[in-house]
């Protein structure tokens, strides 16, 4: 029989990329149509679950409640389309504890050069 202690397990839900439609820029031209803007979201709550009833978080309503709230909108700045989709995490993962990131990259921009991407991530925690 092995007397080793188990060692704490750290646990980590990981959304990524999700590609999501949405009219996002400064210029009118940007705008017009709408673009693929990557999601991607992190969460360590506080307390691992320890049963996988508490393990499951339905990541499912929360991509429907996230294209209810901005698929219909303009967003000038990728911050605050960011900002709304944060609001939305918190929403989702209360009463949980834990600390949140949301990343959100647009991955076409009006340049010259033709390539690259913008990106923002913010993070917050609910205690």
């Amino acid at each position: 029989m092995d007397s080793r202690k188990v060692q704490k397990r750290e646990f980590e839900l990981s959304l990524r990329d999700w590609e999501i439609l949405i009219r996002l820029g400064v210029y009118p031209t940007e705008r017009q149509q709408p673009q693929k803007v990557l999601v991607s979201v992190q969460w360590k709550p506080l307390h691992p679950p320890q049963a996988r009833q508490e393990a499951y978080w339905d990541y499912g309503k929360f991509y429907d409640q996230v294209l209810t709230r901005v698929s219909d909108r303009e967003f000038l700045w990728i911050e605050e389309l960011a900002e709304e989709l944060a609001e939305e995490v918190e929403s989702w993962l209360r009463p949980t504890a834990g600390v949140w990131q949301i990343s959100v990259v647009k991955t076409v921009l009006p340049l010259d050069v033709g390539c690259g991407s913008a990106a923002v991530t913010l993070s917050g925690v609910i205690s």
